[in-house]
């Protein structure tokens, strides 16, 4: 065995200390050594630790990495992690050759206790590679485990706040500033709302309602900064994301465009179904200039795009393709708050399973990790959300909508689960009344997606006035909305 070999180099080499009562002569030596690692034995075996006295001091002599190798060994086996641990780390970055997959092994698992997932991706990967190279089989846990890993790291970038839901007091301050709006009394409305957000921090509608306000009277650092309160408290917020997207893209800053373009791109994971939106953030990326950019996201508009829209973008397109010489620039992604959670941990791993991967496996493994959450944490209504979005991928409807109900039984004021409850009831053709049912519901809680879906149903049964009416509701309450220009063209 290698921890013998080595051994036996140094005592023949004449390096052992004479003086310690186990090296008297050769023999005594290697007789030690021959007891104390001829089979497993346990940590506290005395044989043992006289064998690792005599390489620790061996290496004092005369230090090499053979001698390094032999006392991560002894270290590992009288049950010294840490030190093992440290010697296999410095021989990876002395003579990594000389390491052995188990070595690595070894190294994986104490960079995983660590925290380090890079670190023991590294080393699981030196395990594979090895073992492939031998042609042996390669456990399939190990491949798992680093696909684990980089979920794990990935997740760690995914950001969540949560508020608890807004009080009685913050739900009739929202109300009456939707009845000061509704008769065009902006300045009392926009003290209402601020009330409301006063008495409920994480209120998302307050604080959209009041960016919609600042933004549609022209005082845009105050809508920028009411956006990022929406969206501090609800990170997939839609409306938040693409509003504040839309209105950072208009200032002359370079760090501002930048965070556009992320939000936007935000926008896009969060609607996916939105096409015009994928366009929308070619152009940009485009005026950015980073072609390669913008022709990944007008090539996901053209791919479900229709025929004549495929080919009024064709000219865009070849142009984009020409572009592609040019050096590319690095888009920034904003920054949002985070909050500690007993549901934070598996929930952001669902998230990055769910959202940036999808395939059946990952869809699989992000239930398990909602359960979790869910589990850990019955309240928090994110884990319920992004579980509809798994069960719908999955094509599981009656699931999916069973964990929206959820969801708003846990949280009835969040807007945004009747909007996704009320597109799914629309998308069944006999649940369509049901759904107008929802889209009140939503429009209360503050939806302004829900002003534009009862617009178009009023319009749709010749109701022309209540449609108007609507229409204008909509576009003061949302003039930066994903339906502003519709709504415009409509009227």
């Amino acid at each position: 065995m290698r921890l013998l070999a080595s051994i036996l180099l140094v005592v023949v080499s004449g390096r052992a200390l004479a003086d310690d009562p186990c090296e008297r002569d050769e023999a005594n030596v290697l007789d030690t050594v021959a007891r104390a690692t001829a089979s497993p034995r346990s940590g506290d075996d005395p044989e043992l630790e006289v064998a690792r006295t005599l390489v620790r001091r061996a290496r004092l002599t005369s230090p090499s990495l053979l001698l390094d190798v032999v006392a991560a060994d002894l270290a590992q086996a009288v049950g010294d992690g840490e030190e093992s641990a440290r010697l296999l780390a410095e021989l990876a970055r002395a003579a990594g050759e000389l390491l052995s997959p188990w070595d690595r092994l070894e190294l994986a698992r104490t960079a995983e206790a660590r925290g380090d997932r890079k670190g023991a991706i590294f080393q699981y990967g030196h395990v594979l590679t090895a073992l492939q190279r031998r042609s042996a089989t390669v456990p399939g846990w190990i491949g798992e485990r680093i696909r684990r890993l980089d979920a794990e790291d990935e997740a760690g970038s995914v950001q969540v706040r949560r508020y608890p839901a807004p009080t009685a007091s913050a739900r009739q301050a929202f109300a009456e500033g939707k009845r000061l709006l509704a008769l065009r009394r902006d300045a009392e409305a926009l003290d209402w709302y601020r009330r409301a957000l006063r008495l409920a921090p994480g209120y998302v509608e307050a604080a959209i309602a009041i960016a919609s306000i600042e933004s549609r009277n022209g005082r845009i650092p105050e809508a920028i900064a009411a956006y990022r309160t929406a969206l501090s408290a609800d990170p997939q917020n839609f409306e938040a994301a693409l509003s504040l997207a839309n209105l950072l893209w208009t200032e002359p800053d370079r760090h501002a465009k930048e965070e556009s373009l992320g939000l936007l791109d935000r926008a896009i994971a969060l609607r996916p179904e939105i096409l015009r939106i994928r366009k929308e953030a070619a152009e940009r990326w485009a005026a950015w200039g980073d072609a390669a950019r913008a022709l990944e996201r007008l090539d996901a508009f053209r791919r479900d795009a229709s025929e004549p829209e495929r080919v009024a973008t064709n000219t865009f397109r070849e142009g984009l393709a020409q572009r592609l010489t040019h050096p590319e620039r690095e888009g920034a992604q904003p920054s949002i708050p985070d909050l500690s959670s007993p549901a934070l941990v598996p929930f952001k791993l669902a998230e990055v399973y769910a959202l940036r991967r999808g395939d059946e496996a990952s869809l699989a493994a992000a239930l398990d990790l909602l359960a979790e959450a869910q589990r850990l944490d019955p309240s928090f209504a994110p884990a319920l959300e992004l579980e509809s979005t798994v069960r719908g991928k999955r094509g599981e409807i009656g699931a999916a909508e069973a964990a929206l109900r959820r969801a708003i039984e846990v949280d009835p004021t969040r807007a945004t689960f009747y909007e996704r409850l009320a597109e799914m009831l629309e998308q069944q053709p006999a649940r369509r009344p049901e759904a107008q049912e929802i889209w009140e519901r939503a429009e209360r809680a503050g939806s302004r997606e829900a002003l534009f879906q009862l617009a178009g149903g009023a319009a749709a049964r010749g109701e022309n006035s209540k449609a108007e009416a609507l229409y204008r509701r909509y576009l003061d309450e949302s003039p930066d909305g994903p339906h502003a220009d519709e709504a415009r063209r409509r009227l």
